[in-house]
């Protein structure tokens, strides 16, 4: 067994790890969606969200595996770390001299199969994977590849997101303990005012600053004396009659009170302001606001950006959730997808005694065609039958390519005769297909639900018995399941 190697930039690599403040946190539901849909597009029992810490991976996510770390030395993980510039996939861990011996290989989970991406942060620190696991031998296919990589970035997208708001919100906090220290002393609430870098200021009742810090007379780019001659219009513009509104509302209360305030920079941006307004003691019958504002123009930025990566996350699992149940080449649902169907439309039918069809279908001499004219053009006559049976389907039929070039037609409320004569309309339209280099013809084999078959499996294997039947009478005819 070859254990996990180390990277050359492995302290570094650490203190970014350390910098997501992620390890060892509670499960969260971003992180749960991307790892479920790992595993339902590679279409394994175990999917990991794994990040590898000095002397152990921990899985922030995980899917069909109990344990929530292992070490370090003996993870799989921890050589796609090493080699961040790939997927690693490992076909068949037991015949891999790096892995057959692997406690993970010879006991339990009994890892077979494996392929991580690795999780790459911008600055290029590999700080984990995302990973499936399964316990037989297997390949992925280039789609399955590429999906697992663009879930890798959409998680380290997702960690990125998840630290600026939490910088932002310790600042928040910060912020927020400050201010409840101002209204506690006056003494303190001067010394601050005067030295902070919030944008502090004092207004009478009428809206006029009596009194503005340094940081808020640089924001206008004037001496305080320039901008306590201003009046309310000329220093807020067009923001001034809501800025006019919220104070009003915070002498009205005399209390804290906070609000989100967008006033126009000089240079004409328009920046967010998180403002505290709060009244001070009555001074010769005349009271006044006390306002401390907090630019929040780079939050409300990542809060929209926020916005924008969950509809385009919403849009990408959507994707990758067709892609999924879609054949890559014949572009109809798949095998996977189509046994789901299968499965409810049987039961369905069973509970409320509806009839159910299921047609095999078969391209006949197909391994011959594919041996003289070539996989392309082999290719392409399986595209053009998927696109010829599509075309003779009834709105209620589910066609899907089976695998090979053999396809499968589910009936919804059609018995056995009404299934012969579409699976006949079937094999018509493609012995009649102009075809351009020979005549393609199929054999099919129909069955209907009967109260004998225990499961939907028993109305596949009817059906596969009648295609057997058309093929060894000749080929080119439908046959009914006896």
């Amino acid at each position: 067994m070859k254990l996990a190697p180390t990277p050359d930039n492995e302290a570094a690599r650490l203190d970014a790890l350390r910098r997501y403040d992620i390890l060892d946190t509670l499960p969260e539901q971003a992180y749960d969606d991307l790892t479920h849909l790992a595993a339902q597009i590679c279409g394994t029992p175990i999917a990991l969200m794994t990040l590898v810490d000095k002397e152990r991976q921990w899985f922030k996510s995980k899917i069909g595996l109990p344990s929530s770390e292992s070490r370090r030395d003996i993870s799989f993980c921890g050589h796609a770390v090493a080699e961040p510039e790939k997927l690693l996939i490992v076909p068949d861990a037991r015949l891999d001299p790096r892995f057959s011996d692997n406690p993970f290989v010879t006991e339990s989970p009994h890892i077979a199969f494996y392929a991580g991406a690795p999780l790459i942060t911008g600055d290029g620190f590999a700080l984990g994977t995302v990973c499936v696991i399964d316990q037989e031998a297997r390949q992925l296919t280039p789609d399955q590849e590429r999906a697992l990589e663009a879930l890798a970035r959409q998680i380290v997208a997702q960690m990125e997101l998840r630290r600026k708001m939490r910088e932002m919100e310790t600042m928040a906090k910060t912020r927020d303990t400050a201010m409840n220290e101002l209204v506690r002393s006056q003494a303190q609430f001067n010394a601050f005012m005067e030295n902070t870098p919030a944008l502090t200021s004092i207004r009478n009742e009428k809206g006029r600053l009596v009194y503005v810090n340094t940081a808020l007379s640089e924001h206008f780019g004037m001496p305080h004396e320039k901008v306590l001659a201003l009046d309310p219009p000329e220093l807020w513009g067009e923001a001034a009659a809501a800025i006019r509104q919220n104070d009003t509302q915070a002498f009205s209360e005399n209390r804290l009170l906070s609000f989100e305030e967008s006033v126009v920079a000089p240079d004409g941006r328009t920046n967010h302001w998180l403002s505290f307004k709060f009244p001070l003691p009555a001074e010769d019958g005349e009271r006044r606001l006390a306002c401390m504002s907090i630019d929040i123009t780079e939050r409300k930025y990542y809060e929209r950006q926020m916005d924008v990566y969950q509809r385009k996350l919403e849009e990408a699992v959507s994707r990758l959730e067709e892609l999924s149940v879609t054949d890559a080449l014949t572009e109809l649902r798949n095998k996977r997808s189509f046994l789901d169907t299968l499965e409810t439309e049987f039961t369905r039918a069973r509970r409320y005694t509806l009839p159910l069809a299921l047609i095999m279908l078969d391209v006949d001499h197909f391994k011959q065609y594919n041996d003289t004219e070539g996989h392309p053009a082999g290719d392409e006559v399986l595209r053009r039958v998927g696109k010829i049976l599509q075309a003779q389907c009834r709105p209620n039929d589910y066609l899907a390519r089976y695998g090979g070039e053999e396809f499968a037609v589910l009936l919804r409320g059609t018995p056995k005769e009404g299934a012969f004569l579409v699976a006949e309309r079937f094999r018509r339209a493609l012995r009649e297909h102009p075809w351009p280099r020979r005549k393609i013809t199929a054999s099919l084999g129909v069955a209907e639900l009967t109260l004998a078959m225990p499961d939907y499996s028993a109305l596949v294997t009817a059906a596969d018995q009648a295609l057997y039947s058309a093929k060894k009478a000749g080929r080119d005819r439908v046959m009914l399941a006896q």
